[in-house]
C-alpha cells in the first residue's frame, strides 16, 4: 500500500501545535484524534488533541494553560483540546471509543499498572480500537528486564541485550591559547577558526573549546554541535587574552572530556606558540596515554614573536596527529576547515548505522520507498502471529523494528527505535518523514462503521424498546450507564435493516448505546475479503426520565428545557442566524416629568433674556 502525503498546511499545524506543547508544556503523551487523525479535516475542522500530563491544577486551568502557549501558533485555527493526568485516564474500554488509536510515545511499560492495560485489551479486543508503542521511556534497562502488564498486549519481546546504539561518530576538544601573546588580531583569528570548525561538524558530533594560561578553562563544554552553535559566537566574544603560558594542565582536561566522550574518533585541536612551562617527563608520559587512548591532537602554531615549531611539532607526531604552520593569520580558519575534513575522513563509512528494509510479506508500504538509515533501535522478537513490516538486519539476525498483530477486533503494532532527534535523525530530515507515520498510524487504527446509524426509542410500552436503523451486519449492542454499568441487550431483526430491543428494569436517565457491527476488510481493492473485524459506533438514548443532578458532564442537552427558557422570554430556540439579534418588540417606558421639566425651565429663562435685552439693567 502506498502512503499518502497529508495537505502540507494542515500538517505543519499539527507540527507546530505539538512541538510548541513538547517545549513549553512538557506532557507525558499527546495523541491526534479526529478529523485530522482520519486525514480527511474540512475547513472548518478543530484540531483534536488528547494531553496527558501529570499536574495538581484543575480540569479548566490546564485548559486555559494549553491555549494560551497554543494560541500563537494557532494563526486562528480551531483548537479543541482534552487535558488529562495519568490517573484520570478511561479504566474501561468503552470510555475510549472517542478515540481511534492510542499511541504510546517513549511510555514507560511499568508505567501503566494493570487495570489500564485491561481496558487497553478491552478498547482494542472487543471495540476494534489501535494501539501503536512508539519507542520505549524509562531506564531503558530495567523496563526490558522486568516483566509489565503490558507485555502481554504488544507483538514483540524485547531482547535482554536491549538498545542497539551507534557510538558517537567524533569528539574535537579545540584548546585555545589566550596568554598575552595571542593579544589582538591572533585571538580574532582563533575565534573565527573555532566557529569555522564548529560548521565542518554533523549535529550529532561532539565539540567543546577551553581556552587556557597557566590553566584551563571551560569557554563551550563538550556536547552536540547542534547544541553549540546557537552560543558558540556568544561565549567566544567574552574571550580575552591575558596571563602566561602552560600547556600540559589543558591537555590533560581535553583528555578526561575526550576519554568520557565513547567517540570513534577522539581529537584535540591546539592553537598556540608551543612556549610553555618545561615538564618533559610530564610530557612523555601524556602522550604515551593518549596513544594508548587513540587520542590524536593536530597543533597549529600561532604567537606574537616566534613559534616553537620542534614542541608543536612533537606533540602532533606523537599521536599521529598534524602540526600546520600558518603563513598569515587568515590561514587559520583554513586550516581549521582542513585538519577536522582529515579528522572526519577516518570514520569508517558504515559506522554505528543501522538499515531498515522491508520484511518478508510487508504490505503497508510501496517497495519502492529508500528508507533513512537509523542510529540506535530495542532489539526484539516477533511473537508468533505478529507479522514484521520492517526489519533490521545484522549478519544472521532479523529484528523487527515495525510490527503488528491481530488482537481481537483491533489491532496493536511497535516501532522499536524512537522517532526522535537520538536514534532518527536521518529520519526528521526525510522528506517522507510525516506521510510515513500518517500511514503507520492509519493502518493502527480503528475501523469506522457506517455512520447512517438511526437510534430511537419507545417508551409508550410497559418495557422501553431501543430501535435501531442502519446497513450492519450481525449487529449487537449495550448500554451503559453513568455509573459505568453494562447491560447487554437481546437485538431482534425486525426488517432488513432494522433492530429492536427491549430494555430490562434499571434506573431513569441517560445511557451510551454501544452498537457493533461485523465488518469484512480486503487487503487490496477487488480482492476477496482476507479477514472479517467488528467496528463501533454510540449513541446517547434516554430511558425512562432522566434525573438531573446540579451538574452531569457528558450529557446531550435537554432540549424541552431550552424550548421553555426561548419562548418565555421571548428567544429563539436553535436558529443560529437570529440567536445574537435582539427582539424588536414595541415597549411602553414611564419617564418621571422632572427629568424635562428642568431643562425646559432654564431654556425659557435664557430665552427671556436675549429678548429683554438691556431693558433688564
Amino acid at each position: 500500500m502506498k502512503s499518502k502525503r497529508p495537505k502540507n498546511g494542515r500538517s505543519q499545524l499539527v507540527n507546530r501545535v505539538v512541538k510548541r506543547l513538547r517545549q513549553s508544556y512538557r506532557p507525558i503523551q499527546i495523541i491526534l484524534f479526529g478529523s485530522y487523525a482520519h486525514g480527511h479535516p474540512g475547513p472548518d475542522s478543530d484540531l483534536d488533541l488528547l494531553i496527558v500530563k501529570q499536574t495538581p491544577k484543575s480540569f479548566y486551568q490546564r485548559l486555559f494553560d494549553v491555549r494560551r502557549l497554543v494560541s500563537p501558533v494557532l494563526g486562528g485555527h480551531p483548537f479543541d483540546p482534552i487535558v488529562m493526568t495519568p490517573a484520570e485516564l478511561p479504566l474501561a474500554g468503552s470510555r475510549l471509543l472517542d478515540y481511534d488509536a492510542v499511541v504510546l510515545y517513549h511510555v514507560p511499560k511499568s508505567s501503566i499498572e494493570a487495570s489500564k492495560v485491561e481496558a487497553l485489551k478491552d478498547y482494542v479486543g472487543q471495540f476494534g480500537g489501535g494501539v501503536l508503542m512508539v519507542g520505549l521511556g524509562g531506564q531503558l534497562d530495567q523496563e526490558i528486564a522486568q516483566d509489565a502488564p503490558l507485555d502481554a498486549l504488544l507483538p514483540v519481546h524485547f531482547d535482554p541485550k536491549g538498545a542497539q546504539e551507534a557510538k558517537r561518530r567524533v569528539c574535537i576538544v579545540l584548546l585555545v591559547d589566550r596568554s598575552t601573546s595571542m593579544i589582538g588580531p591572533r585571538i580574532a583569528a582563533a575565534k573565527r577558526g573555532a566557529v569555522e570548525l564548529v560548521k565542518q561538524l554533523a549535529p550529532e558530533d561532539l565539540v567543546g573549546v577551553l581556552a587556557f594560561d597557566t590553566m584551563p578553562y571551560v569557554v563551550v563544554e563538550v556536547q552536540r554541535a547542534s547544541q553549540v552553535t546557537a552560543t558558540l559566537i556568544e561565549k567566544l566574544v567574552r574571550l580575552r587574552s591575558t596571563g602566561g603560558t602552560d600547556i600540559l594542565p589543558a591537555l590533560k582536561a581535553a583528555q578526561v572530556r575526550l576519554q568520557q566522550s565513547g567517540a570513534t574518533v577522539k581529537h584535540m585541536v591546539l592553537l598556540s606558540d608551543g612556549v610553555t612551562e618545561p615538564d618533559p617527563k610530564g610530557y612523555q608520559q601524556l602522550m604515551g596515554e593518549l596513544t594508548q587512548q587513540k587520542i590524536t591532537i593536530s597543533t597549529i602554531g600561532i604567537g606574537a614573536a616566534f613559534v616553537d615549531t620542534e614542541f608543536m611539532g612533537w606533540l602532533a607526531r606523537s599521536t599521529d596527529g598534524t602540526f600546520y604552520q600558518m603563513r598569515s593569520l587568515d590561514e587559520l580558519p583554513q586550516l581549521m576547515i582542513r585538519d577536522t575534513q582529515h579528522t572526519l575522513g577516518q570514520l569508517p563509512f558504515s559506522e554505528g548505522y543501522f538499515q531498515p528494509v522491508l520484511a518478508e510479506g510487508a504490505a503497508w508500504f510501496d517497495r519502492t520507498v529508500a528508507w533513512p538509515v537509523l542510529k540506535g533501535y530495542l532489539t526484539a522478537t516477533a511473537k508468533s502471529g505478529a507479522t514484521a513490516e520492517l526489519e533490521i538486519r545484522q549478519a544472521e539476525e532479523h529484528s523487527p523494528l515495525l510490527s503488528h498483530w491481530e488482537w481481537g477486533a483491533g489491532r496493536v503494532a511497535v516501532f522499536t527505535s524512537d522517532a526522535d532527534t537520538r536514534w532518527s535523525s536521518e529520519w526528521i530530515r526525510w522528506p517522507s518523514f510525516e506521510s510515513v507515520w500518517a500511514q503507520i498510524v492509519r493502518e493502527v487504527m480503528r475501523r469506522r462503521p457506517a455512520e447512517d446509524v438511526f437510534v430511537w426509542t419507545q417508551q409508550d410500552q410497559a418495557t422501553p424498546q431501543v430501535i435501531i436503523a442502519g446497513e450492519l451486519q450481525q449487529p449487537f449492542a449495550e448500554l451503559i450507564g453513568a455509573d459505568g454499568q453494562v447491560m447487554p441487550l437481546g437485538l431482534v431483526q425486525q426488517g432488513p435493516f432494522r433492530w429492536q430491543a427491549a430494555v430490562s428494569a434499571g434506573e431513569s436517565g441517560w445511557y451510551e448505546l454501544v452498537i457493533g457491527s461485523h465488518v469484512s476488510t480486503p487487503t487490496q481493492p477487488g480482492q476477496e475479503p482476507s479477514r472479517a473485524s467488528t467496528a463501533f459506533t454510540r449513541r446517547w438514548v434516554q430511558i425512562g426520565q432522566a434525573q438531573r443532578g446540579p451538574e452531569q458532564p457528558g450529557l446531550p442537552p435537554d432540549e424541552a428545557i431550552l424550548r421553555r427558557v426561548a419562548q418565555t422570554t421571548g428567544g429563539v430556540f436553535d436558529v443560529p442566524d437570529r440567536a445574537f439579534v435582539p427582539p424588536t418588540v414595541d415597549v411602553t417606558v414611564i419617564v418621571p416629568r422632572f427629568r424635562w421639566v428642568l431643562p425646559l425651565v432654564i431654556l425659557l429663562v435664557l430665552a427671556d433674556i436675549a429678548l429683554r435685552g438691556r431693558t433688564m439693567l
